[in-house]
């Protein structure tokens, strides 16, 4: 009876939250009839959330519970199938398909290892969407690969890990949970990375999704940088220095946006090898930039620059590591110079997919974060915030400090 009557009060919800799902419907379908980009990727997710509502209310504890042990074996299982090529042996044209016996024969599997995808008929199985997104060279495919081997492996070692260090956030590069689940605690993510140079590629190829997701333009407004270089047309100060900038893509988006401001105005600085491969490269659109090596974590950036912009940059460091960071770069800032924080700013409760993240950054020592956590930071580290300029359609935003 029990049962019947929490059923009957879900019933009663679910009226609720489908009349709230239908409501996202139709504003997803207005934004992409008005060809709202913005609008749409906002109403998509909104959408995705009021059916995970649905969802949610409906499942009880068990059957969640059910779900999450799917997916970790579905984890595993796609891993596995990209190790032996599966997907790539199955035949991508639409309508397509391959039988079990062929697929087997084509990657050497045991016929019975192979039952776990779209089947067609008795004996024959073809791509769906998301199977396709496991192809080699694919962002889906580097994407679950990455986190295969660095962030599932840790996860699957926190016990472990905090047994030895501890109830309590990493706080140095090293010693933390996807070095400590590889056997090696002393070394850092990105030493992990320079021992297993196949993971390279794979790592910053999957990244892009997500840096895309992060706008470069269209949040913070540089048109006062522009009007500083106006006002001093053959001037050599750096207006723009981009910290930690990798390869220069958003000094080619903000000034492409904001063309008073010359390249020769602009700093890029970077760990040495990545510096030294931009200027064997000679990227043309680069063409202009200063560049200089640089390790954040241990000396200051060149002094003086008008704008020091660190995107992505604060996340992948523990409280104590960013404060370091930014206080070193304090040491090389002008009376007037200013610091740009490009970050995903959580909301508290946090998105489940803000959530996700963090534990991603827990992984490799780093922390997503609330304006409030940012306050803390940037306050230790001798800075006052003075705005925040938040994105319309992401977590993404930019907030700008000076010296306290």
């Amino acid at each position: 009876m029990a049962d019947l009557e929490s059923l009957s009060q879900s019933a009663d919800a679910l009226d609720e939250l489908a009349a709230k799902l239908s409501a996202r419907a139709g504003e997803l379908r207005a934004a992409v009839e008005a060809r709202d980009e913005a609008a749409a990727r906002t109403r998509r997710y909104e959408a995705l959330d009021a059916a995970q509502d649905v969802v949610s209310l409906l499942k009880n504890p068990s059957e969640q519970w059910a779900d999450t042990l799917q997916n970790v074996a579905l984890t595993g299982v796609v891993r596995q199938f990209q190790q032996w090529k599966v997907f790539d042996a199955i035949p991508a044209a639409p309508g397509s398909s391959i039988s079990y016996e062929e697929l087997a024969g084509r990657t050497g599997v045991q016929l019975q290892l192979l039952r776990m995808v779209k089947q067609e008929g008795v004996d024959r199985i073809s791509h769906t969407p998301r199977s396709l997104n496991y192809l080699e060279g694919t962002h889906g495919a580097d994407f679950h690969n990455t986190m295969y081997s660095l962030a599932v492996k840790a996860f699957a070692m926190l016990v472990e890990y905090f047994d030895k260090y501890g109830p309590r956030e990493p706080e140095e590069q090293n010693h933390i949970p996807v070095t400590f689940a590889m056997g090696t605690p002393e070394l850092t993510f990105w030493g992990h990375l320079e021992r297993h140079p196949e993971l390279i590629a794979p790592f910053m190829h999957s990244s892009a999704p997500s840096a895309a997701r992060m706008p470069v333009t269209g949040v913070y407004d540089f048109g006062w940088v522009a009007e500083e270089a106006k006002k001093d047309p053959g001037g050599d100060r750096v207006l723009f220095n981009d910290v930690g900038g990798g390869t220069g893509h958003c000094i080619v988006a903000i000034q492409a946006e904001n063309p008073a401001i010359p390249m020769e105005r602009f700093m890029l600085q970077d760990q040495p090898h990545i510096i030294d491969q931009l200027k064997r490269d000679a990227t043309e659109s680069l063409r202009g930039v200063k560049m200089a090596s640089l390790d954040f974590n241990k000396e200051a950036p060149e002094k003086g620059a008008l704008i020091y912009y660190l995107r992505r940059i604060v996340h992948d460091y523990s409280d104590k590591l960013a404060v370091n960071i930014l206080r070193n770069t304090v040491a090389a800032m002008a009376p007037d110079s200013r610091i740009l924080i490009a970050e995903d700013v959580a909301t508290n409760p946090p998105h489940p997919l803000t959530a996700m993240m963090d534990m991603l950054m827990l992984a490799v020592g780093g922390k997503e974060r609330t304006l409030e956590d940012f306050e803390a930071v940037i306050k230790e580290a001798g800075l006052r915030i003075t705005s925040v300029a938040r994105s319309a359609d992401s977590p993404m935003a930019v907030i700008e400090c000076v010296k306290a």
